[in-house]
């Protein structure tokens, strides 16, 4: 079941909305039949039923927002990011920064163009309307970081 977050309503806070002096019953009923389609019962509109009306629009706010929260969930999962890995002969499976980290140790010395035309071809992201440039840059600069790599101009070599 879903759970409503931190921004939603609570029945406290439906509470003090009925409770307040400028609540109209009347303006409820016309909300709750446009915005839910749900006629509320008129015996909820005596003065002593305000607890019980809170805990009846608590109870269809809530499961309307678990209808909506479901629903979302639903459509994230449908437009999940595919994760595209390559098959390296040597390695089997392999993520892209492993495919970079590879490509540069398998060849020593490579020229960043060359690299980053590799990668873009190998994982299609032209074809997706991207650059490789991003994640190229940060793999080098992790394996810079690690001493595995050094670069000059625009040569990277491999040091191990």
């Amino acid at each position: 079941m879903a759970e409503l977050g931190k921004n939603h309503l609570t029945l406290e806070q439906i509470k003090e909305l009925v409770i307040d002096p400028d609540f109209s019953f009347n303006d409820l009923v016309d909300v709750m039949k446009e915005g839910f389609d749900i006629e509320l019962p008129l015996t909820l509109g005596a003065a002593d039923k305000k607890g019980e009306l809170a805990s009846f629009i608590f109870d269809v706010y809530r499961k309307t927002a678990e209808k909506y929260i479901v629903a979302r969930e639903e459509q994230n999962k449908k437009f999940k990011k595919k994760v595209i890995k390559v098959t390296d002969p040597d390695i089997g499976e392999i993520s892209r920064s492993g495919y970079i980290r590879s490509y540069i140790q398998k060849y020593k010395k490579v020229k960043k163009d060359a690299l980053l035309n590799d990668v873009d071809i190998t994982f299609h992201y032209t074809e997706m309307g991207k650059s490789p440039r991003t994640r190229v840059s940060r793999t080098l600069k992790d394996l810079e970081e690690e001493g595995k790599i050094t670069i000059i101009d625009d040569l990277i070599q491999w040091v191990g």
